[in-house]
């Protein structure tokens, strides 16, 4: 969801980059006004940032005439182009291209880019880059303003429900306003969904795949930048779903045993970069009471305490952000915990607080303004926060900061471990000095090295600790000590250096305290200044510990070598070694690449081949313990099959999962509508695939598996994190993970699959030509079903997009969008064949 900010902040990034990629130094966006019937320069890049606001015409300038031709336009000789504007300012402009921004029914501005250098060459391929971006423009625009027709919707709904309190008159004109708010809403949804999620996830799968490629070091940065303004967006996005999904009751919280230190610790690496670029510490700390093991939901907790930490930090410029954890009660299964997060930020307004955790609601319209959000994230806090059995609230001082509290409840494991690490006997009791650092870090830093056996003594400036250095030369005031970068008084690099002139230097170890200091530059100022080690903040206590225990040569048991006594962990192909299902599948390279996957868990798979009459005879004559069901099937498709199946002899329980590449809500609910008991979108992931056939088999009642003595059933191929080869517009790495690692499989697979689609323009022209509508859908869908489980994300993004365009009324961009599906499916063939001439030469 994109708020007003928002969206200038992602109609700056598309400026830039666009101008980056095509290679020129300049680059605008005009939006047009239809009242005004005014094109309005929102957005530049160089020169110009500088005139943002220039208004022009229709058809005035290279954007005016953009706009009102409706097509690309180019001009080399810029300055004496017959068409440039009366009043051009931008006398050193020499190549400019404008594409227009299309909505699906009007053109909505004009992006473009420009350069003073007349050599510079602007064709085919720089034009399909800005036509893509100038896509994106649009799905940008559109959703901004649905956004906003969204909240006013909200907005008179809030109204008219408060004046349905004071008479009953108006009650027709709220239920009127609610259903069209929800209208909204649900529109909305499905909007974003299909509009930002599909482009959204092919610009982060394509920017990962120019990532691993040979790339300067100032493209990498600005890849970059479109990976984190895209993972920005889909966050958004996804706070909507979820709020979605609680509100309709369908989200369950797991219980599963988890390490709650590593947790809250996590919150240190996640805002590390932000600690290091403002003045604000972030502290974090568990009491030593809390037990290491708890039950529940790992992943719903986090969410509470990034949103919560997030909030925090976006509000406080400098100062500190602090996260504590205690225990409230105990019981003899479970406990409740108390969670805090205070700030010294901007604080809340006492009138404000009561609509805080209120849906869509922010604390007044400038906090929307000027820290951007989406309003629902305190919501869907306190949601959560419910459904772990506890209470969420605020106490808050204005000018001077907050604290979030909430408590929770979790189950205890039959057994605990100890909940922190331990020094070997010999360094128990070793004292340790503790220099400068704020005062809540230097609490937590006491408290940490306290619950380690250490003796701790507390210096509040540099100088305090000279003075008492210098009143006893002959004797320390601890064997190791912890010094804050920034001292009060002095530097905490000068200090240490002042320490190693002393006549004990050799019997005192020094930890210097950085935010992240960058490790190549660290570690030489260390060796320059003598510092046995650099710590980074926010600080870890688990890292800590091993800090320590590194600098005095010790091995003591970490935190993270603590194992828990029979911790359960949760194989998703444990149990399915013996079973037998039914494939259903029309594709043969999905049902190659299916049978793969299914056998290499132990499972027997039979096929049934051509469409699902052959599901239908085979299920009769064999028992089989699932079915797992394509839907999109010539003749009789998967709904056909699963009611004529359902109606068959001992067939009423028989689990029938659907697999489709239709992942709207839509198909799922009919999925379910017609007998099925579970949906797995494709691509196939397979952890889910083995997760819902052990929910519906036998082999959802298999005894789990420990850390004791259990071995995966299927083993997990070691790819290191690199792929063993690149082809353009394929993630290698996700392909061969889902076939386990298998490469002779996958290069088989994708040369199959070029065999069979490499030249599809002619079939679809001729069907399309025979008005047959349906067949070119058909085989749309199956190419962009077969190329996403193979990871060929040019090919399934690119036929995705051919298939949107043959559901509209009028596909205007039919030709344009078949050129690119077709170009995509060549590349992979040429990408194929030069890498097998690569191997045989």
């Amino acid at each position: 969801m994109i708020s007003r900010r928002d969206l200038n902040d992602l109609l700056k990034t598309i400026v830039r980059r666009s101008a980056e990629l095509v290679g020129v130094p300049y680059g605008f966006i005009y939006l047009y006004d239809r009242e005004s019937d005014i094109l309005t320069l929102e957005v530049g890049a160089g020169i110009f940032k500088d005139f943002i606001g220039t208004r022009v015409k229709p058809g005035v300038g290279l954007a005016g005439r953009t706009w009102q031709k409706g097509e690309p336009i180019v001009v080399h000789g810029y300055q004496e182009w017959e068409g440039r504007d009366p009043g051009n300012k931008w006398k050193q402009v020499q190549v400019v291209a404008g594409i227009p921004i299309k909505s699906k029914t009007e053109v909505i501005g004009v992006i473009g880019v420009s350069d003073d250098n007349r050599e510079t060459q602007i064709a085919g391929n720089e034009i399909g880059v800005l036509t893509r971006f100038a896509q994106l423009t649009a799905i940008a625009i559109e959703n901004a303003r649905l956004y906003l027709q969204m909240q006013q919707e909200l907005t008179q709904r809030k109204r008219a429900q408060q004046e349905l309190k004071k008479s009953h008159r108006y009650l027709e004109e709220a239920k009127a306003t609610a259903e069209a708010a929800t209208q909204a809403k649900s529109e909305f949804l499905a909007n974003m969904s299909h509009e930002i999620r599909t482009p959204m996830n092919a610009i982060t799968g394509f920017t990962r795949l120019l990532l691993e490629s040979e790339i300067s070091s100032r493209q990498r940065e600005y890849l970059e930048l479109i990976r984190g303004s895209s993972d920005i967006l889909l966050h958004l996005i996804n706070d909507i779903l979820d709020f979605s999904k609680i509100e309709a009751g369908k989200l369950d919280l797991a219980r599963e045993p988890f390490q709650l230190r590593s947790v809250v610790e996590s919150l240190c690496d996640i805002y590390s970069e932000k600690t290091t670029d403002a003045p604000i510490e972030l502290v974090v700390g568990v009491h030593p009471d809390v037990p290491a093991i708890l039950v529940g939901d790992e992943i719903r907790l986090k969410q509470v305490l990034i949103n919560l930490t997030s909030n925090a930090m976006k509000f406080t410029e400098q100062g500190e952000v602090i996260v504590r954890v205690g225990v409230k009660t105990t019981r003899k299964s479970e406990i409740e915990l108390d969670f805090s997060v205070v700030d010294t930020g901007i604080g809340i307004h006492a009138n404000q607080i009561p609509i805080l955790f209120d849906s869509f609601a922010q604390a007044d319209a400038s906090t929307t303004r000027n820290y951007g959000g989406t309003g629902l994230g305190l919501a869907i806090c306190k949601k959560l926060v419910q459904m772990m059995h506890g209470e969420i609230q605020v106490s808050s001082t204005p000018g001077k900061g907050s604290d979030f509290k909430f408590t929770a409840v979790f189950g205890l494991p039959d057994e605990q471990v100890q909940p922190l690490p331990l020094p070997p006997v010999d360094l128990r009791q070793m004292k340790v000095a503790v220099v400068g650092a704020p005062a809540a870090t230097r609490e937590l830093m006491v408290d940490t090295l306290v619950s380690f056996t250490f003796a701790v003594t507390v210096f509040s400036s540099g100088t305090e600790f000279l003075d008492t250095v210098n009143a006893s030369p002959d004797q320390l005031p601890g064997q190791l000590v912890i010094v804050d970068g920034k001292l009060p008084d002095m530097g905490g690099r000068d200090l240490v250096r002042h320490l190693r002139k002393g006549p004990l230097a050799d019997q005192v170890r020094c930890i210097l305290l950085e935010a992240r200091p960058d490790g190549d530059i660290a570690q030489t100022e260390a060796d320059t200044i003598e510092v046995d080690a650099y710590f980074p903040k926010p600080i870890r206590p688990s890292r800590l510990f091993d800090t320590i225990m590194r600098v005095c040569k010790q091995s003591g048991k970490s935190a993270d070598q603590l194992k828990t006594p029979g911790l359960v962990r949760k194989d998703p192909a444990a149990g399915l070694d013996g079973l037998r299902v039914l494939l259903v599948e029309d594709n043969e390279i999905n049902q190659r690449l299916a049978v793969s996957v299914l056998e290499a868990a132990g499972i027997k798979v039979d096929t049934a081949r051509g469409d699902g009459r052959a599901a239908v005879e085979m299920v009769g004559d064999i028992k089989y313990d699932a079915i797992l069901m394509d839907i999109h099937m010539p003749e009789i498709d998967g709904y056909v099959a699963t009611r004529i199946i359902r109606q068959k002899p001992g067939c009423a329980q028989l689990p029938i999962i659907a697999m489709t590449a239709d992942a709207m809500s839509g198909a799922q609910a009919k999925c379910l509508e017609v007998g099925m008991n579970d949906y797995i979108a494709k691509p196939i992931d397979t952890r889910q695939l083995f997760t819902v056939l052990a929910h519906w088999t036998r082999a959802g009642s298999a005894p789990e598996q420990t850390d004791a003595g259990a071995q995966p059933a299927v083993a997990s191929p070691q790819l290191d994190g690199k792929a063993p080869f690149k082809l353009p517009g394929v993630d290698v790495q996700a392909g061969m993970q889902r076939l386990g690692g298998n490469q002779a499989l996958y290069l088989e697979l994708l040369q199959d699959f070029c065999n069979t689609y490499g030249e599809p323009e002619e079939k679809i022209r001729r069907l399309i030509a025979e008005n047959n509508t349906g067949g070119v859908r058909r085989l749309v869908h199956t190419i962009k079903g077969t190329a996403g489980n193979l990871s060929a994300v040019s090919v399934s993004f690119s036929a995705a997009e051919l298939e949107k365009e043959l559901d509209q009324s009028k596909p205007d961009n039919l030709p344009e969008l078949l050129g690119n599906f077709s170009e995509s499916l060549r590349q992979l063939r040429r990408s194929l064949d030069r890498m097998e001439r690569g191997r045989k030469g």
